[in-house]
This record gives structure tokens, sequence and C-alpha cells, in this order.
């Protein structure tokens, strides 16, 4: 029962987390360069298929320019995207990540 409830409760985090990152109009690739998180993990993380760490949900919060508490309040309202300056440096970083990632 425990185990069932927790699995529920990853769940509800990554929706809130995948929420969040959509609201930003950030991709998953965006939000790699702003946390430091691979995307793959980010991924995991917004299926409720990985357990997250609570320094990864702190570097979430910074990438997505939010305070914690409103990571895990999965009903609460969206922050205003006025003031959210990742959205520029997100998108010119991973373009560039891109162009390199073809190089290769």
């Amino acid at each position: 029962m425990e185990t069932e409830e927790f699995s529920q409760e990853l769940i509800k985090l990554g929706v809130r987390i995948r929420q969040l990152r959509k609201h930003r109009k950030l991709k998953l690739l965006d939000l790699e360069v702003l946390s430091g998180i691979n995307d793959s993990d980010l991924s995991r993380y917004e299926r409720g298929k990985e357990n997250i760490e609570f320094l990864t949900i702190y570097k979430l919060a910074k990438a997505l320019e939010v305070e914690i508490a409103l990571i895990t309040d999965y009903d609460g309202d969206l922050p205003d995207n006025v003031k959210f300056k990742g959205l520029g440096k997100a998108n010119a970083l991973s373009t560039r990540k891109r162009k390199s990632t073809r190089k290769n």
C-alpha cells in the first residue's frame, strides 16, 4: 500500500514538473541546459518513473524560477511568465548544444 501511494506521489510530482516546464515554454533540452539535469532523467521524472532527490527539485525550482513549494503544490496556480528570464537564455544555449551535437 505504501509503495503504491509513493508511486502515485511521484506521478503527481512529475505531472507538475511537466506542467511548469510547458508553462514556461521550455523543451526538455532547454530545461536540461538551465538545470544541469540530463534530459532523459527529466523525462523519467516527469513520467513518475524515477525517484527524485531534493537537490534535483532545488535545481528545477532554480531553473524554472519558482519557489520549491510551487513544484509540490500540484493544484496551485502557475507562475507569471512576465519576469521569467530563462526563456531567452535557454533557447540560445539549447540551440548551441543542438548544433554542437550535429557536428559529432
